[in-house]
C-alpha cells in the first residue's frame, strides 16, 4: 500500500475533485501560524507565574500535592509543561511526519494538490516540533529541571506495536493514530490556549499549534481516504484497531512518566520528606465530535470504536 511508485515520480494532475485541497494549499503561505512565530526566544520566564494549569494534573485533587509548598508546586507545573510537549514531539515525529512521508511516496497515486498540501502540514509539524523543542529547554533551563525524563506510554507502546508488525502493516497502524491526532483537540489545547493565568508565552505557543490544527482536522482525513479504499478486510480492521488504541492513549495522563518524575523532583526542591502523591486520575478529555463522520467517510462504521472502548489490546498482524 504504501510501496514507493516505480513510475515517474511526478503527480498527476488536479481534478474537480481536489478543488478544496487547492484552495487550502493556495492559502497556507497566509494561514500557517506556528511557522509565522519560530525563531528561537530570548525570554526571561517570570518564575512566579505558573507554566502550566494545575486542573491538567493527573494528581491535582491528591491531598499530598495540595499541602505541597507553592514553590514546589510551580516545579512541578513546569515539569507538566515539559511533559505535554514532550509528548507533542513525539507525536509530530513518531507519528504525524513518518506518514506524511508514508503518502508522499504513493506518487502518481496523489494530485499534485494532495502533495503539497501534504508537504505543507509536514513543514506544519516541523515548525511545531521546533516550538515545543524551544519551550521545554526554556522551562527546564530556567527552572533548574535536570532531570532524567522517562519514556511517555505513546512512545512505548508504538515501539511495542513496530516490534510486534510488519513494516507495511505498522504504517497502517501508524496512519490510523496520525488520523486520530489530527482530528481531535485534546484539553491541552483547548484549555492552555485560552489560559491567562500561565506563561504568557506558553499560551501564545498553544494558540498558534491549536489555529493550525483546526485546519489539520479538516484535511487530513482526505489524505485518507485517499489510502483506505485500497485496504484489504484485515488492513480494515488492523487501522481500525489503530483508531481505537490511539482514541484511549492519546488523552492518557502518563502516570508511568509521573511516578518516576515526581521523585526526582522532590530532591530538586530538596525536601524529599514530603509524601508523594497517590490518587491520580489516569485519563484527561478530548474532544472526538469529528469522528463519527470522518469514519463514516472512510468506511468505517463508528460503532465499531467509540462508544464504551473496551480494554486496549495488542495490534493484530494482518498476513
Amino acid at each position: 500500500m504504501f510501496q514507493h511508485s516505480t513510475q515517474d515520480d511526478l503527480y498527476r494532475s488536479n481534478d474537480a475533485t481536489d478543488e478544496r485541497l487547492i484552495k487550502i494549499e493556495r492559502s497556507w503561505h497566509k494561514r500557517a501560524q506556528i511557522k509565522l512565530d519560530s525563531q528561537r526566544p530570548d525570554i526571561q520566564l517570570d518564575l512566579q507565574a505558573p507554566d502550566f494549569l494545575e486542573a491538567l494534573l493527573p494528581f491535582a485533587h491528591d491531598p499530598h500535592y495540595q499541602h505541597y509548598p507553592h514553590a514546589l508546586k510551580l516545579l512541578i507545573l513546569s515539569a507538566g509543561w515539559v511533559i505535554y510537549n514532550q509528548k507533542t514531539i513525539a507525536i509530530e515525529t513518531e507519528i504525524i511526519c513518518p506518514s506524511c512521508i508514508d503518502l508522499l511516496q504513493l506518487g502518481p497515486r496523489l494530485s499534485s494538490a494532495s502533495a503539497a498540501t501534504i508537504s505543507e502540514t509536514l513543514a506544519d509539524e516541523a515548525y511545531h516540533t521546533l516550538f515545543s523543542i524551544n519551550m521545554c529547554e526554556l522551562a527546564i533551563t530556567q527552572r533548574g529541571m535536570r532531570i532524567k525524563w522517562p519514556e511517555l506510554e505513546l512512545t512505548r507502546h508504538l515501539n511495542q506495536a513496530q516490534a510486534t508488525l510488519s513494516e507495511a502493516d505498522f504504517k497502517i497502524y501508524r496512519l490510523a493514530f496520525s488520523l486520530v491526532s489530527e482530528t481531535f483537540i485534546s484539553d491541552y489545547l483547548a484549555d492552555l490556549s485560552d489560559a491567562p493565568e500561565i506563561q504568557p508565552v506558553f499560551r501564545h505557543v498553544v494558540a498558534l499549534h491549536k489555529k493550525d490544527e483546526l485546519v489539520h482536522k479538516h484535511i487530513f482525513p482526505l489524505f485518507v481516504q485517499q489510502v483506505v479504499g485500497g485496504f484489504t478486510a484485515q488492513q480494515t480492521a488492523l487501522f481500525t484497531r489503530g483508531i481505537a488504541n490511539s482514541i484511549r492513549i492519546f488523552p492518557m495522563r502518563e502516570i508511568s512518566a509521573w511516578r518516576i518524575i515526581l521523585p526526582q523532583l522532590l530532591e530538586v526542591f530538596g525536601d524529599q520528606s514530603l509524601l508523594l502523591p497517590t490518587q491520580f486520575t489516569e485519563t484527561g478529555e478530548a474532544d472526538y465530535s469529528a469522528m463519527p463522520e470522518i469514519l463514516s467517510s472512510i468506511g468505517i462504521h463508528p460503532d465499531a470504536v467509540l462508544p464504551e472502548l473496551p480494554v486496549m489490546s495488542e495490534p493484530v498482524t494482518t498476513v
